[in-house]
């Protein structure tokens, strides 16, 4: 009996021998010792008794039979050893067990906890075992009871032969067998790895002989019948649910096999059998190879392990991912045979990480669980082809490469840029690019050439010659500086500007002068581009009194357009005007009366006022204008004399200059010039 059914029985043992005795009618809490006695077969009774809460006496045990009150020594001094036959039967190790039980029971000294575990062994011992018992000294067969009701009584002995403590079975008929124990329940069985599991359901405790343990057998399907409990199997308490009561480590695997369980009582009687039909799975013959190798070779990997040496593995089935957590894929559509230890898996691609798993297959076609995943990275026999088709796409900021895919599995590209007059090639993506496509952003370029080429690199990092160069003309993108107003003048009705152009001088080709009324307004173009060597610009398109705001903007000979210079107001002032030439008045009568005056057109942004004055009157007074035209009519000339008419130049500001000599008119005449 293992040492895990053996501790898991010290409980129940211990509560059969204080519940017992009751029975026999003593006080459960007085009793010495409990003693069973039942007749087996007829004319034979079978007697066990163990002593509770003392020591096992030095002197042996008295057994005596009681019948009618009259009392019969049928044994005397009973010790460990004496029935030789029985100690012959034992093997070795108990032999020993009960030696050494035997040296200690005259030993004084021994720790109380000691000596209490030392009987509640060797009594659990005594109590599945009928040999050991015999041995032990505490199972005895009477052999003639006789033919009347009798109980038993033990009297245990010390050194001198003193009785110590007496307990008594309660009473039997010899010649009628004690009926055998009820039978367990429920049989069931389950297969893990550590074998056949099997769980039942207890006898019932309450019988007298009390049931004490469990006899388990094994038929094969040749029909031989195995022992698998050499003793009664006791389980106690403390068993975690779910745990199996008993388990067939050497069950034999794929193969039927019918389990019976019997209950044993504590005089050895057995129960009737239950049994149970379960078929046997060999759970091992599911188990992957521990030693699954894998490694690269070209474009293809090579997988090794060690044959099946279970005789229920029927095959191998091989599974393989890119990632070592899955999924995983089948690549064997027939299993290989349990025989096989190598297989090959060609097509793969270079310098890309695969991982196999190998599962074992069962006789019911079940697969088994996967191995531990090993990993191999094949290589590519040959490097890529040259990238052809190369062709570059010129943009303000951009330069856009484009090339052809090359007929090779690979990870990507590299592109590479030469600049002009560097003897070096640099690489312009740190990480391939999969695309045939690829984006050089340069911004703004002062112009010139690049030379780009591209090279295929395959999942292995081997790189194939590159592409045939592709150059990029750049254009001119780098606008110039903004010039610089160094001076300005308003007066006289004119602005003159003065500017210089920002370094170098050469980056300018015109020069744009914008105007506006405000410096919140961007302005417009006034006149005509200036060219880039110009360093003065008047402007004579503005009134007296106007604040005018000046910008100025460089244009290089690209079109690039510097930003706005900063801005300069000035106001203008009033131009030194003219005096106009004399008129022409002539009187026309009809349809009505009136006098059409003619003069010059205004120099520009001035305007023509024209005025009367009628003779021997003191003023002159406003007949038209301000105008920019050359003729105003008076329709309300005087009705007779001498009266005259002049021209004044009026500015923007109402600011007029010298008038123009006077040109008379008579009524009823025509006009004259005076001199002067």
């Amino acid at each position: 009996m293992s040492q895990r059914h053996r501790g898991l029985g010290l409980t129940l043992l211990l509560s059969l021998l204080w519940i017992a005795p009751a029975r026999g009618g003593a006080a459960a809490t007085a009793a010495p010792g409990v003693v069973w006695a039942a007749a087996t077969q007829p004319g034979s009774v079978e007697v066990f008794w163990l002593p509770t809460g003392s020591r096992w006496p030095a002197g042996g045990w008295r057994l005596e039979r009681v019948v009618g009150g009259r009392t019969t020594v049928i044994a005397d001094a009973l010790k460990p050893g004496q029935d030789s036959a029985a100690v012959a039967a034992l093997p070795d190790r108990e032999a020993n067990a009960m030696r050494m039980f035997d040296e200690q029971l005259g030993r004084a000294g021994l720790p109380a906890d000691q000596e209490k575990a030392n009987e509640i062994v060797i009594g659990l011992s005594a109590a599945t075992d009928l040999t050991f018992g015999r041995a032990l000294g505490v199972r005895y067969t009477d052999r003639q009871p006789g033919a009347q009701r009798c109980s038993y009584r033990v009297t245990a002995l010390d050194g001198t032969g003193k009785a110590v403590a007496v307990f008594t079975s309660r009473e039997i008929d010899p010649t009628r067998p004690a009926l055998p124990p009820p039978p367990p329940g429920a049989l069931e069985a389950t297969t893990s790895r550590d074998g056949v599991g099997l769980t039942w359901t207890g006898a019932p405790r309450d019988v007298d002989p009390p049931v004490v343990g469990y006899t388990v057998e094994r038929l094969g399907f040749d029909g031989k019948v195995g022992l698998r409990t050499p003793r009664p199997l006791v389980i106690g308490a403390g068993r975690a649910a779910g745990t199996p009561l008993y388990v067939d480590h050497y069950a034999p695997g794929e193969a039927e096999v019918t389990y019976r369980v019997q209950s044993v009582d504590v005089l050895g009687q057995g129960s009737s059998w239950i049994a149970l039909r379960y078929y046997v799975k060999d759970l091992a013959a599911l188990d992957p190879p521990k030693d699954l190798r894998a490694e690269g070779g070209v474009n293809a990997a090579k997988l090794s392990w060690s044959p099946a040496t279970n005789p229920h593995t029927t095959g191998f089935t091989i599974t393989r991912s890119t990632m070592a957590t899955g999924p995983y894929t089948v690549i064997t559509p027939q299993p290989l045979p349990p025989s096989a230890g190598t297989y090959e898996d060609p097509g793969l691609r270079g310098g890309s990480p695969y991982f196999y798993r190998v599962q074992a297959m069962g006789q019911r076609d079940e697969v088994g669980p996967p191995s531990d995943p090993a990993m191999a990275v094949p290589r590519n026999g040959t490097a890529p082809p040259a990238v052809t088709g190369a062709k570059a796409d010129v943009g303000a900021t951009r330069v856009r490469l484009t090339w052809d895919p090359v007929p090779f599995d690979v990870a990507g590209y590299l592109v590479e840029r030469q600049a002009p007059g560097a003897p070096e090639w640099v690489t312009l993506n740190s990480r391939v690019t999969a695309e045939p496509r690829y984006d050089d952003f340069i911004g703004l370029s002062p112009g010139g050439t690049l030379r780009y080429r591209v090279v295929a690199v395959a999942y292995d990092n081997q790189q194939g010659a590159p592409s045939s160069v592709v150059e990029a003309a750049l254009p001119d993108t780098v606008p110039p500086g903004p010039p610089r107003i160094t001076a300005i003048d308003g007066s006289g009705g004119t602005v003159r500007l003065t500017f210089v152009p920002a370094p170098p001088d050469s980056d300018t080709a015109q020069l744009l002068v914008l105007r506006a009324s405000t410096p919140s307004e961007p302005g417009v173009a006034s006149g005509a581009p200036l060219p880039g060597d110009a360093r003065r610009f008047e402007d004579t398109l503005v009134e007296a009194g106007q604040q005018v705001v000046y910008r100025l903007v460089a244009v290089d000979a690209a079109g690039n357009r510097s930003e706005p210079s900063r801005a300069v107001a000035v106001r203008v002032g009033s131009p030194d005007l003219p005096r106009p030439p004399a008129p022409v008045a002539k009187l026309v009568s009809e349809p009505f009366p009136r006098v059409v005056i003619t003069f010059p057109a205004p120099p520009p942004n001035l305007r023509s006022v024209v005025e009367r004055q009628v003779e021997g009157e003191v003023g002159w007074f406003f007949v038209a204008g301000p105008t920019a035209a050359t003729e105003a009519v008076d329709v309300h000339p005087p009705r007779e004399g001498t009266f005259s008419y002049r021209i004044v130049y009026e500015a923007s500001n109402q600011v007029q200059g010298p008038p123009s000599p006077a040109a008379e008119v008579t009524r009823g005449g025509t006009g004259r010039v005076p001199p002067g």
